[in-house]
């Protein structure tokens, strides 16, 4: 497989910066420290046909992921046509191996580096997830800091565990899965992605960030005119396309035509490619040649226009930077949002909604932070409000009070630049915080609401729209009651009046 960055046309940071950060936002960003010894087994859950060991204390965690792996075995096993673990179904897959697959969860980066590091050499050391088609093991991040405090596995890492349990059960059901891409990868996000979204939607829900910036991706490719054809993709053409791309075109492409008018074909087509012994060698060509025996060129021809049309019509809602936004079920309009302690520059997202004026305009919210660490960590909450000279600011407010104007690193392995600080200019906040954040030309304001203001210039920044919450490294957010609005006339007398 092939992969090259590309260019195009680019409009505003969303439609270019973007694309470089949001290379490493796979399966998250290994930025942990120097490999160590491998983790020795804590506790082993479930059995056959897949098991979870834990390699850290994970308590409830543990059968919490093992619910996600059996039902994502059990959505890949019915996508194969064998419904049933060990049984044969219309494909003429079975389950050949003996004992159950294992998925292993690790609960630092460290631990996970030291496995991946011995196992696959450094292959995955930036997506914090791999499965070893040789051992019928996966090997997923579960930082156990960031869900203690969460409660439950974040959601990115939930995603991490479906993804890795449908490329287990691929191996076992359908011959080892020697596939290319675009089937292996595909058929793990669809798994991924209907566990996640727990709908039968093609596009995911709008408001759902990993989806929305997949699709966004997705759309960008076809507004530059290098989005792959469908009848190349599926009969083996090398893809000159980022990582990232890549699989958000596989993913996109394949969750379309399962779950629409195609998906019939489409499960002739994989469970035929399932029944067949394919060497690895041969995995491109042998499945090009298995599509080409059950769809037309005219029948690919006809999902292209389809894929498209869906790719027209699809509303983006978010542009994430890493996986880390999530809407919180048990508390509709709730979003929760975090940073793993040794992500340097923490994390936010864009929302895509741009206003029409750019007069400037305010950004009204409930956000209730907490550090990863409550005993020795910081917390600091953000948001971004367009950009200077190519690259996003973000307005902070710290757990003692500061009040920050930052800029966000063209290498989102670099260090944030502090363009103007307030330290302990408000009164150290605590719980739930009501938050109003005002932007003009060349200068931005926060304030606790019922509170004092405070103000700091922003040289260079023209409002475009575009906004979104952040947060810093080692730091839980619970974000609500989001509103936009634009800014009262230059007359008033209370600049921050309703």
């Amino acid at each position: 497989m092939r992969f090259k960055p590309h260019g195009g046309p680019g409009r505003g940071w969303v439609r270019s910066a973007a694309s470089v950060w949001l290379a490493l936002t796979l399966a998250g960003c290994a930025l942990g420290g120097p490999p160590v010894s491998p983790p020795p087994l804590v506790s082993v859950h479930g059995d056959g046909p897949i098991a979870v060991h834990c390699h850290f204390p994970c308590g409830p965690l543990g059968e919490e992921a093992l619910a996600v792996a059996r039902e994502s075995w059990s959505l890949t096993a019915g996508f194969l046509g064998n419904p049933g673990p060990g049984g044969e179904g219309s494909g003429g897959v079975r389950r050949t191996a003996e004992g159950p697959a294992t998925l292993h969860l690790y609960g630092s980066w460290p631990d996970y580096l030291a496995v991946e590091d011995s196992v696959a050499g450094g292959a995955f050391r930036d997506t914090g997830a791999f499965a070893s088609r040789n051992d019928r093991a996966a090997h997923v991040l579960v930082p156990a800091d960031l869900a203690r405090t969460l409660g439950r596995i974040p959601g990115h890492h939930r995603r991490a565990v479906a993804h890795e349990a449908a490329h287990l059960a691929s191996y076992d059901l359908a011959r080892g899965a020697y596939w290319p891409p675009w089937l292996a990868e595909g058929l793990a996000g669809w798994a991924e992605r209907r566990l996640a979204l727990d709908d039968a939607a093609f596009a995911g829900r709008r408001d759902d960030p990993w989806a929305s910036t997949h699709l966004w991706r997705v759309q960008r490719m076809l507004e530059q005119g290098t989005l792959p054809g469908v009848e190349a993709t599926l009969t083996g053409a090398p893809l000159e396309l980022t990582r990232p791309d890549a699989y958000a075109f596989w993913i996109e492409l394949f969750h379309f035509l399962a779950q629409g008018d195609e998906g019939p074909r489409l499960r002739e087509v994989v469970r035929a490619v399932a029944s067949r012994e394919i060497p690895a060698e041969r995995a491109w060509p042998a499945v090009g040649e298995i599509v080409r025996e059950h769809l037309t060129a005219e029948e690919m021809a006809r999902m292209e226009e389809g894929f498209h049309a869906h790719l027209q019509a699809g509303a983006v809602g978010w542009v994430e930077l890493f996986r880390s936004l999530e809407e919180v079920e048990v508390r509709p309009g709730s979003w929760a949002q975090y940073a793993v302690v040794d992500a340097p520059v923490g994390s936010f997202a864009w929302r895509a909604a741009e206003l029409a004026s750019t007069a400037g305009f305010r950004v009204t919210l409930q956000v209730e932070p907490q550090a990863v660490d409550p005993e020795e960590g910081d917390w600091e909450v953000r948001v971004a409000l367009g950009t200077r000279d190519g690259d996003p600011l973000l307005v902070a407010l710290d757990r003692q009070g500061g009040v920050f104007l930052r800029s966000f690193p063209p290498n989102p392995l670099g260090t944030l630049e502090t363009l103007a600080s307030r330290p302990g200019a408000l009164p150290p906040p605590t719980g739930s915080i009501a938050l109003e954040v005002r932007f003009e030309p060349g200068e931005v304001g926060l304030r606790v609401l019922g509170g004092e203001a405070v103000t700091l210039p922003a040289p260079g920044l023209a409002p475009s729209g575009l906004w979104g919450p952040g947060v810093g490294p080692g730091t839980v957010a619970h974000w609500g009651g989001w509103r936009l609005s634009g800014l009262p006339p230059a007359a008033s007398e209370d600049p921050w009046a309703p």
